[in-house]
């Protein structure tokens, strides 16, 4: 929850954070209101549906925004990292590239 409490600080007045208990519920999140999410920062290792099971059901949704997955990715998923809209965060440098991240969030998504 240290992460939803420095993105709660971080967050502009038009920005509305949603969080999830786990990648079932983010994927339920997703399919909810999917359109008006423009970053989705996911956990590699979650209980239900890891990271990059989130991501890929995400993708096959439609889901087109910015997805930042914490943590090392597991043994034959690299493809994802370096994607246009995949970045893979280290979890000790996430506080100090969170800025940089919610900048990339478009005014009023």
């Amino acid at each position: 929850m240290l992460v939803n409490r420095a993105v709660r600080r971080l967050t502009r007045a038009d920005i509305e954070l949603v969080s999830a208990r786990d990648g079932v519920e983010a994927l339920d999140v997703l399919r909810a209101c999917g359109e008006r999410v423009a970053l989705v920062l996911s956990d590699v290792n979650m209980p239900k549906m890891s990271g990059v099971g989130l991501l890929n059901a995400a993708r096959a949704l439609g889901y087109t925004g910015h997805f930042s997955l914490m943590g090392a990715l597991p043994d034959g998923v690299e493809q994802h990292a370096g994607a246009e809209s995949v970045e893979v965060v280290d979890k000790e440098t996430l506080l100090s590239r969170l800025p940089a991240l919610i900048a990339r969030v478009p005014a009023g998504a």
